[in-house]
């Protein structure tokens, strides 16, 4: 089952976005209740294993971030959001970032149960 890395936001039911705020695409995650990316922004990320939830919390300095294990629909698109090189008008590739190991790109993501 793949697991969600969230922030929290005041109560042990409602979760926001770790890595982004609301104007730059966040969204907020409700425990039981789908959540589906904001509208013209790319997919949601989760992750494939505990071992990358690990990795990714010790790289990044978010140790004490709530885990859920979750449902997802994956994304079956190539997302431009997280492409690693992105042209720009004038031909230049633009460097975006790479994703983390065992990264899960999601059309929906449903928090099901606190595991940390």
């Amino acid at each position: 089952m793949p697991y969600k890395i969230v922030s929290s936001h005041g109560d042990e039911e409602h979760f926001r976005s770790l890595t982004r705020e609301y104007s730059q695409g966040g969204v907020a995650y409700e425990v039981g209740k789908p959540t589906h990316p904001l509208p013209n922004c790319g997919p949601l990320a989760a992750f494939k294993t505990l071992e990358d939830v690990k990795n990714f919390k010790l790289a990044h300095g978010w140790p004490g971030s709530p885990v859920f294990r979750c449902k997802v629909k994956k994304e079956e698109r190539e997302s431009k959001l997280f492409a690693p090189h992105k042209r720009r008008e004038d031909g230049v590739e633009h460097f975006i970032g790479t994703l983390p190991v065992g990264t899960i790109l999601c059309k929906k993501i449903t928090l099901i149960e606190r595991i940390s």
